[in-house]
């Protein structure tokens, strides 16, 4: 099972995650902390719904888009071998949660989904939803290339 934790920002500065995979996310504008590690993906939106964004007159600040959604869900599948994931966000209670969440509803995660949720009881839902939406988008459609990749006999 693959263990994940949840971090702010200033607990990542310095560290070595050379066996980790790493989501990182920051808002806009912001820089990543200093970390060494091979496999260490950095993302940037803000810790807002689309519902907000959609009813702020300030359009600069943005929402997770479905892209990042989608690439944060393959980066998971790509790397179910790896048994420690590190989520983190620069407070580490809203966006890295809403992502550890998204993905346990798919992923067996230690932590699991519900102690996810009730360890971090401010989590973004928008974060959530849509990287839950997305890993199920791309689980059907492995499921689909596997089902068509079958011979008569239902071997592979």
């Amino acid at each position: 099972m693959i263990s994940v934790h949840v971090y702010p920002e200033n607990a990542m500065v310095g560290q070595n995650f050379l066996d980790h995979l790493v989501i990182s996310i920051v808002s806009p504008g912001r820089e990543h902390p200093k970390m060494q590690g091979t496999n260490i993906h950095k993302f940037q939106f803000h810790d807002i719904t689309e519902e907000y964004f959609l009813e702020s007159v300030n359009k600069t600040i943005r929402p997770i888009e479905r892209e990042i959604a989608a690439s944060i869900a393959q980066i998971a599948l790509d790397n179910r071998d790896c048994d420690r994931w590190i989520i983190h966000c620069e407070a580490g209670i809203s966006r890295s949660p809403g992502v550890a969440i998204g993905l346990a509803k798919h992923i067996a995660l230690r932590p699991g989904l519900s102690r996810l949720k009730t360890m971090f009881q401010c989590y973004n839902k928008y974060v959530a939803q849509l990287v839950e939406e997305e890993l199920a988008k791309k689980i059907e459609e492995i499921g689909k290339e596997l089902h068509h990749g079958m011979g008569s006999d239902g071997g592979l």
